[in-house]
């Protein structure tokens, strides 16, 4: 059985957004905010952005 710390160190946190890949809708915000959300935190975290646009390869270069 595991303990709550164990539980929580293992946890994972999961984002999902589905949009046009376009400044306007704000999707490199998102990035950012996840992006600093993993610095400050232990809980595993994952985003998923699915859509096509514009910023598409900024974005990939961002998170790589």
């Amino acid at each position: 059985m595991q303990s709550a710390a164990t539980r929580r160190a293992s946890a994972r946190t999961a984002a999902i957004a589905t949009s046009r890949l376009a400044p306007r809708k704000g999707i490199q915000h998102l990035v950012g905010a996840v992006g600093s959300a993993l610095g400050k935190t232990a809980t595993k975290m994952e985003l998923l952005v699915i859509g096509e646009g514009e910023q598409k390869s900024v974005l990939e270069e961002r998170v790589k």
